[in-house]
């Protein structure tokens, strides 16, 4: 494999808003500590909105997500929703959710007052009393062909031990959910650890000739196939991810770096590019970051991973989800990032977009207070994202003052980004570079009174953190303080000093003369 090499450049639910913030942020649902979430917009009529998530599947029916209610359908009678998903078929929504080891319900969303009922239910077996995890479904728009891959767990011979992981796939052709055979992708097994040895994350997408491609993580890395229904050669490795897919941040909080893909089908410049999207740390331990490869020969030559999310001060970014806008060709890539605090677990929720295929991204904050990890509420396995003709909806847990969380989406489309770029000034101004010596100055003004922290970091050795101090109250205008290098135990050389202040982060370089 051949690489081309590119440098990194029915009832209305409320919810307490936070802080003003530069996207307006709209609650879902109260109190759901949801497993996984979904959202999926309408291709053809943006002011409809379907949402799933392990409390049960949520619509918007006529204002783009500002208002919500929860689904009536019967098929929440089985009250088990794993892997809940929505889609669009025909300006139709459907959810899906895996309700036995094997089978897998799809249910019209009734998208108004009335109740469905339980014929809307298609149960659909997809294996032989095998277990399914990690179900992904795709519908390719221009032939309505779906598309399913999951991850299945192998039962060995005696019925009751998992033996091993494996991808699946299978696709169908016709409204009734009548799936094709399921058939094996993946040559390489993996394990059933639930581990970086496991095969998960499989992701699937369609090209502009209905080419269809999939993606997964497992123990020799990052794997692509291209499907056919006359050739099923071997995946192909595309690279290994440094420390695995299940990584983790603070006290073991899940914060996998499982693969999205998704290929241009607009008529951009990018039309045909196959993108997939995922983090690891080849940057250093617990210094994750998001990246993104892309080919533009369906598969057969890849670039060099092009990082979207580095920051000299080494702070974790993981998680991503990835969407491309079909009308438009642009990427965009939603993840968790702890750019903006000192220490501790707390991070934001980030969109990256770029307009030029995934060569250069512009930076937007999503949440309007800190979102706070924890490992009972599932935080590493709960985003969602949907875009289409420039409206993005993202979709995610927050904290809420009662110790559970709610979930929110956010109002983003092309406007909102523009105001965005437009009142996004610097709350703080400071010199770029500042010469080492033993006892240096730092001087800066600050436009409102902040808590303030100071750390030094070398940009190429993560771990080599020093914070220098921390939550200091300091006035608007203009402030100083001194760096002892010495007391601070830093020798001479290059360095990053960052300030942190009202959640947001600057940093300027330390150089010798």
């Amino acid at each position: 494999m051949k690489l081309y090499i590119f440098l990194p450049s029915l009832l209305f639910l409320f919810c307490s808003k936070g802080v003003q913030a530069q996207f307006t942020p709209i609650c879902i649902t109260k109190n759901c500590e949801a497993t996984e979430l979904s959202i999926g917009i309408n291709p053809l009529n943006p002011k409809e909105i379907v949402c799933g998530s392990s409390c049960g599947f949520f619509t918007s029916i006529s204002d783009s997500g500002r208002t919500w209610r929860l689904d009536t359908n019967k098929c929440q009678a089985l009250n088990r929703f794993e892997n809940p998903l929505v889609f669009w078929r025909n300006a139709q929504p459907f959810q899906a959710f895996v309700n036995a080891p094997d089978t897998i319900t799809m249910a019209g969303i009734i998208a108004s007052s009335e109740k469905s009922t339980e014929q809307d239910c298609n149960r659909t077996k997809l294996s032989r009393g095998e277990v399914i995890k990690g179900l992904q479904i795709h519908i390719d728009e221009s032939t309505q062909t779906q598309y399913a891959v999951w991850t299945q767990f192998g039962i060995n011979e005696n019925g009751k031990q998992c033996d091993s992981s494996l991808i699946m796939y299978a696709s169908s052709k016709t409204q009734n959910w009548e799936w094709n055979k399921a058939v094996r992708i993946s040559a390489f097994a993996g394990d059933c650890s639930n581990g970086d040895s496991t095969l998960m994350g499989a992701a699937i997408c369609t090209g502009p000739n209905h080419e269809v491609y999939a993606t997964w993580a497992g123990p020799l890395g990052l794997m692509f196939k291209k499907i056919s229904d006359s050739t099923m050669k071997a995946e192909t490795l595309l690279l290994p991810l440094k420390n695995g897919w299940r990584g983790t941040i603070g006290k073991d909080i899940p914060a996998n770096g499982l693969p999205t893909i998704a290929c241009d089908n607009s008529n951009s410049a990018y039309k045909g590019r196959i993108y997939i999207c995922w983090s690891d740390e080849r940057h250093g331990p617990s210094n994750k970051n998001v990246f993104l490869i892309y080919s533009d020969n369906q598969g057969e030559n890849w670039t060099e991973p092009i990082v979207v999310t580095y920051l000299p001060n080494h702070k974790e970014q993981f998680m991503p989800l990835m969407a491309l806008d079909q009308s438009t060709g642009q990427v965009y890539i939603l993840y968790f990032d702890q750019q903006n605090y000192v220490d501790g677990d707390a991070c934001d929720l980030y969109l990256a977009q770029s307009n030029n295929g995934g060569l250069k991204f512009s930076y937007y904050k999503v949440n309007t207070t800190p979102i706070l990890p924890q490992k009972r509420l599932d935080f590493g396995y709960s985003l969602g994202l949907s875009v289409a003709n420039q409206i993005v909806r993202p979709i995610w847990m927050q904290n809420n003052k009662a110790g559970s969380a709610d979930i929110y989406t956010a109002l983003i489309d092309a406007k909102s980004l523009l105001k965005y770029d437009q009142t996004q000034l610097e709350g703080i101004k400071i010199s770029k570079t500042f010469f080492w010596s033993e006892k240096m100055p730092i001087t800066f003004e600050l436009k409102n009174n902040s808590l303030v922290s100071a750390t030094i970091t070398k940009p190429l050795e993560p771990g080599t953190e020093k914070i220098i101090f921390k939550n200091k109250k300091m006035q608007k205008g203009k402030n100083s303080f001194v760096i002892d290098t010495k007391k601070s135990g830093l020798k001479k050389g290059i360095y990053t000093l960052t300030l942190y202040y009202n959640q947001k982060n600057t940093f300027c370089w330390i150089v010798e003369e």
